[in-house]
């Protein structure tokens, strides 16, 4: 596994689990926060037995993935396999975005239904917001 990042975010309300802590092991959310992210923000990744979902809130971000380079502004989604190459970060002043990792028995066959049918890139309703709080307050227990 590869990985390479800046620090040039803010976390608020992170939440992690371990996969012995967490009940159901079909699908697990390992971890999730809310970043408000610096324009040096970047993570370089490969390898990591995950899926990301990020969801923007506001401001710009970018997203390299399967040889093609995504703008993420406000109302988008990105979903990505993060055993694959991913290089993502700030594109601009400040990119504030919701994210979560999740991995599991079943989140290949669930996350690589929602990419087939809906893009790694998406519009996004704004129930992601509401979806993720519900997601962290049982992740947080």
């Amino acid at each position: 596994m590869y990985c390479e990042a800046t620090e040039a975010w803010r976390a608020t309300g992170f939440a992690a689990r371990t996969p012995a802590q967490t009940a159901a092991p079909l699908i697990r959310f390992h971890s999730m926060a809310r970043y408000e992210a610096d324009p040096a923000y970047l993570v370089r990744r490969d390898g990591l037995p995950e899926w990301l979902f990020a969801y923007t809130l506001s401001g710009k971000g970018q997203l390299t993935y399967g040889g093609t380079t995504y703008a993420l502004t406000r109302g988008t989604a990105f979903l990505i396999d993060c055993r694959r190459a991913q290089e993502y970060g700030t594109a601009g002043d400040g990119w504030e975005f919701l994210w979560v990792h999740f991995a599991g028995r079943l989140a290949d066959e669930y996350a690589g239904y929602v990419a087939g049918q809906r893009g790694t890139v998406m519009q996004a309703g704004a129930d992601c917001v509401s979806q993720w709080h519900t997601i962290h307050d049982l992740a947080a227990g």
